[in-house]
């Protein structure tokens, strides 16, 4: 397991305090990439990770960033359940902000989505992951419509309500974004 941090002491200490409550002790800790826009830096980061499974030829890779939260105590465990046993995915999903499709009990796949806090890339999608580059768009949206995803639902991982680093300063509340969604421990 592979979590993604960037370079803010509290950030770090708020994902520790999460992998400690969830009990995840087998991962190594990325620095973030800091040197040219937000959206730059959080492509380049997460492509670093994918890049450096393919090369060590990993059948999959998960990735998380330093603001993932598991409202369910056992939320971690219970996301690595849910992974499609047939691994016919190309990305799989813990929790979405944003869905281009159905989003239900019965329809996990979608197009498109926003979220990328806690996810599992699959071998045979790293060389389309590692193609996305862009100055100006993030990457969930330059992954839109490019793959299979599969999000686990009801949702085991969203993030924690502090300042993005991709939109410099807005706050994600749960309640703007979960009212009408099912998420494993937290209630709007």
């Amino acid at each position: 397991m592979i979590a993604n941090i960037i370079y803010l002491p509290q950030r770090l200490e708020l994902l520790n305090n999460e992998l400690k409550r969830q009990q995840i002790t087998n991962y190594k800790l990325w620095e973030g990439f800091t040197d040219k826009t937000p959206r730059e830096n959080i492509l380049n980061s997460h492509r670093q990770i994918v890049l450096d499974a393919k090369e060590r030829n990993e059948n999959c890779v998960l990735i998380m960033e330093d603001d993932v939260y598991f409202p369910h105590k056992q939320g971690f465990k219970l996301f690595l359940e849910g992974v499609p046993k047939d691994n016919d995915f190309d990305i799989y999903l813990g929790g979405v902000y944003v869905v281009d499709g159905i989003l239900n009990q019965n329809t996990q796949i979608v197009r498109g989505f926003s979220g990328l806090h806690c996810y599992i890339v699959n071998k045979r999608f790293y060389d389309t992951f590692l193609s996305c580059e862009s100055w100006n768009s993030n990457l969930d949206a330059l992954l839109n419509g490019k793959g299979k995803y599969v999000i686990q639902y009801p949702m085991t991982a969203i993030q924690h309500e502090i300042p993005s680093l991709n939109n410099i300063g807005n706050i994600y509340t749960h309640e703007g974004f979960f009212r009408n969604k099912k998420v494993l421990g937290l209630n709007c």
